[in-house]
Order: structure tokens, then sequence, then C-alpha cells
């Protein structure tokens, strides 16, 4: 990782560490290194810290007193859980988006698959998370709830360490871009309940994968409290 600038540093450690913990290079359980991360970012333990207790708040990492720092976990039960209400939300989103999305939001949306299908080609599983990421945001921002979008904010940052992991299955990624350009084919014909339906469908997969993730993740999370 690059050296970071002084200026506004709580923020940049912030924006560094969230970012390696949620690479490929962690996994749900893994204990953190932070004395790595503070020599990685030619920064004292104090902004690093910072960046972890503002982490925890957002449910990214776990802070276990004499024992360490550790990426969250999910038992399969409340990865299920969680997922319900995504897609309970984000089918609520996407219907709403379908009656409401504005020319330019639709080409956002293309704009954000073109990002896909380009990091596709690179192999690009990091920037092709980035624009997943952008294209889910999109049609929430087109759905033109505040309430509804303030609720999925929550639902993401609790979700999230699943929610990128899932992408760095095997096959995922183009699965994933299907997914989506099925759902983009629903919101194009302006048709919301086809919309809906395909929001649905998308997360039902990307279910399967974090319940898979989260099963793999319990022997850890034994090992870490005990």
């Amino acid at each position: 990782m690059k050296k970071l600038p002084r200026l506004s540093l709580s923020e940049a450690a912030y924006t560094a560490v969230k970012e390696e913990l949620l690479s490929a290079k962690y996994a749900p359980g893994d204990r953190v290194a932070v004395e790595r991360l503070c020599q990685e970012l030619a920064v004292s333990r104090t902004p690093v810290w910072d960046a972890l207790n503002r982490l925890e708040t957002e449910g990214v990492v776990e802070i276990v007193p004499r024992k360490g720092v550790y990426l969250v976990t999910f038992s399969p039960e409340k990865a299920r859980e969680i997922y319900v209400v995504r897609a309970a939300l984000e089918g609520m989103a996407t219907r709403l988006a379908a009656e409401q999305l504005t020319d330019r939001q639709l080409g956002q949306l293309q704009t954000a698959l073109d990002q896909q299908a380009a990091c596709l080609d690179s192999k690009d599983v990091h920037g092709y998370a980035g624009a997943t990421i952008k294209f889910h945001d999109i049609i929430v921002e087109a759905a033109g709830n505040r309430m509804l979008q303030r609720l999925l904010d929550s639902v993401y940052s609790q979700m999230e360490v699943l929610r990128l992991r899932t992408l760095y299955l095997p096959t995922r990624l183009r699965a994933s871009y299907s997914e989506h350009q099925s759902i983009f084919a629903a919101l194009k014909r302006r048709d919301p309940i086809g919309s809906e339906r395909e929001a649905r469908r998308h997360i039902e997969t990307t279910t399967a994968d974090a319940l898979a993730i989260a099963a793999a993740a319990r022997p850890k999370a034994k090992m870490k409290a005990g």
C-alpha cells in the first residue's frame, strides 16, 4: 500500500484500512495484524486504531479485549436473516426505480455495467466490486425514497464483509454480471414487477454464496472465542 499524505490522515487511514480488510487478503474471522498495518501505511497506531474503532461500529471488525482485532464473522443464521432483509428492501427499491428512473440514471447504470464488463476482461475483482456497488447505489437513488435508502445503507454496512467477499468466489463475477444485465433489461423496459423479480433472483443466488462463506468461517470464529 502507498504511504498516506499527512493531510486528512485520519480519513485517509480509515479508507486505506477498510480497503485492505475488505480485499482478498482477509477472510471472515481472520485476525488483523495491527502493527503490520501501521508499518505498511507508515503511520502511528493512533490513526489506525481510530479507523478500526470506526470499522467496529460499522460491523466490519470485532475488537476482542486482550485477544486482538478480527474481521467480523457471520453465522449462517445471521447471514440468512440479513439477506432476507436485503432482498425485501432492494426488491422494493428496484421496483420503485423502474417507475421513475430518469434517462440520466439509465445511462449511469449502463456505464456501471460497461465498467463491470471491462473488469471481467481484465480479471479486476476489486474494480468489479466498486462498479457493482455503484450499480446498486444508482438503483437505490432512483427509487427516490430517503427512508428506504437509509435502511439499505444500514443493511449494506452490516453485510459489507460478505457482500464483497462473494465476488471473490470462482465463477461468481460472470454470474453476477449476467444477473445485473437482467435487472438492467427490466429497468430499461420500465417494468416494475419484472425489475423486482430480477433483483430478488440476483439476491437469492448471492445469498447461497454468502451462506457458504459464513459456514466456512465458523471454525475460525470458534478458535478466536476459545
